[in-house]
């Protein structure tokens, strides 16, 4: 027979209530976990042995990645974009002024004065090779000021400074004894205009950017560009 409690509910109120006994195992484990489950947690609370989620490269979520500066060209620190422009400008502006300075004083001697200069020197083929250094010099060193076809106009005397370096170098380095560095110095920077460009203070930069231009609103206007 079930033993009968009585509860008392008030005043003169009594109701039995059956006697279910000790809880068991299972039933001490599932009030546990309840009361676990239901006890509020800190946001900033880890479980012990529980991994935190990696951080992103910007200390916040998974995957994103922090703003940062890209350097360009492989350079350790970028450059903005006008000052890239000016540098850039620079150097052509001196380069160009050099090259035209040397190509005007060999058309101020002539052809004729510049070949029998070149042969005293023992270059080859004297004559072809003043008239190939004047244009080059000239033509290009005022190409080279209006950044205008830049590539072409910073190898071609490029090759004259490479033709002249094997008649300096055995003089040593300094230019006041004949030596390489003006021919050295001038090829370097030539070659680098021509890999790098004019930058967008040129001539070069205004024709390309009237392409984009163009070429973008060609795109704008074609049927079906814009989809829909």
């Amino acid at each position: 027979m079930t033993d009968i409690q009585t509860t008392d509910r008030g005043p003169g109120r009594r109701t039995a209530a059956p006697d279910a006994g000790p809880p068991s195992p299972e039933e001490r484990a599932a009030q546990a976990l309840t009361a676990r489950s239901a006890t509020p947690r800190p946001p900033d609370a880890v479980e012990a042995g529980t991994p935190e989620p990696p951080a992103g490269a910007d200390g916040g979520r998974p995957g994103r990645r922090a703003a940062r500066t890209v350097p360009g060209d492989g350079t350790l620190v970028g450059m903005p974009q006008a000052a890239r422009d000016l540098v850039l400008l620079l150097a052509r502006l001196v380069l160009g002024a050099v090259l035209v300075a040397h190509g005007l004083q060999k058309v101020a001697v002539g052809a004729p004065g510049t070949a029998e200069g070149f042969g005293q020197l023992g270059i080859p083929q004297p004559g072809a090779a003043a008239v190939f250094t004047m244009v080059a010099e000239t033509g290009g060193g005022l190409l080279l000021l209006l950044g205008a076809l830049t590539p072409l106009a910073a190898l071609l005397p490029a090759v004259v400074m490479a033709g002249a370096l094997p008649l300096h170098v055995g003089r040593g380095v300094f230019v006041t004894d004949g030596g390489w560095e003006l021919a050295a110095t001038v090829g370097a920077g030539l070659l680098v205009i021509a890999v790098v460009g004019p930058g967008r203070v040129s001539v070069d930069g205004l024709v390309s950017r009237a392409r984009r231009r163009r070429a973008a609103v060609a795109t704008a206007s074609t049927p079906g560009s814009t989809g829909g």
